[in-house]
């Protein structure tokens, strides 16, 4: 079973019931939909230290502090609905790649149609069921947060509540990813990646307000699908390079 990781600074003090920022509440009880006595694991990333929580009506307890586990830090793609197999192509990449989130979002410009009842169940159990191969197949032992489109402000909330470094991917941003990131790859980053016709202008300017830098990844113009395995793919390779500056995390 997936541990759930929470970032919350400072950590309560051993048996202390708490309220949890709104931000938490959200993530804990509407993305991931837990109920009172589920556990999570809580974590400061200023201390390294963890603690064990317990979710409670109206709040939390958490047991006594412990140094925490060396971990990737939180890594969100914000992915706008594709039409065909392509958001399945994306999501087994970025679970292969380790993503910790794939949230998709019904985009302006998505083609394809959200569906709704039981088609929407459907294909919500037939997202999990790629991300759990995926992960089988890559060795990983927990599996991404997924979720079927949603509207943009949702994810855009998440990402600002989980991530430290936000960016949209936008072929005409004059600043460039590399130079933005590159010093950073430690820290928990979400990028929002629009479907094939790219994001509208008033979906890139809403992400500015959350905190989303507009980047570029260069000269050329990727497909949405290659998109995130070009993005996720650089994450991995600077995560796990030994001359990659380090940090606390």
């Amino acid at each position: 079973m997936r541990t759930i990781r929470l970032p919350l600074s400072p950590l309560p003090e051993e048996n202390q019931v708490v309220a949890l920022p709104p931000e938490a509440v959200r993530y804990l009880s509407t993305v991931l939909r837990l109920r009172a006595g589920a556990r999570f694991v809580a974590f400061d990333r200023r201390t390294g230290m963890e603690a064990d929580g317990e979710l409670l009506e109206g709040g939390a307890s958490f047991g006594p502090a412990r140094p925490g586990v060396v971990a990737d830090a939180p890594a969100l793609l914000l992915q706008g609905w594709a039409k065909g197999d392509k958001n399945e192509s994306v999501l087994q990449d970025a679970t292969e790649l380790g993503a910790s989130h794939v949230l998709f979002f019904a985009a302006a410009r998505s083609v394809a149609k959200v569906e709704e009842g039981k088609k929407r169940t459907a294909k919500e159990e037939r997202l999990m069921a790629v991300a759990e191969g995926a992960a089988r197949q890559s060795g990983r032992a927990d599996v991404p947060v997924v979720t079927t489109p949603v509207p943009l402000t949702e994810v855009l909330a998440e990402a600002a509540a989980v991530a430290e470094r936000r960016f949209v991917l936008v072929p005409t941003a004059e600043r460039s990813l590399g130079t933005e990131w590159v010093h950073h790859a430690h820290e928990s980053v979400a990028f929002l990646v629009g479907p094939e016709g790219g994001l509208a202008p008033e979906e890139i300017a809403l992400a500015e307000t959350f905190g989303f830098v507009p980047v570029s990844l260069g000269a050329y113009v990727l497909r949405c699908e290659t998109v995130a395995a070009a993005l996720l793919g650089a994450l991995r390779v600077l995560r796990t390079d030994p001359r990659a500056p380090a940090k606390l995390r």
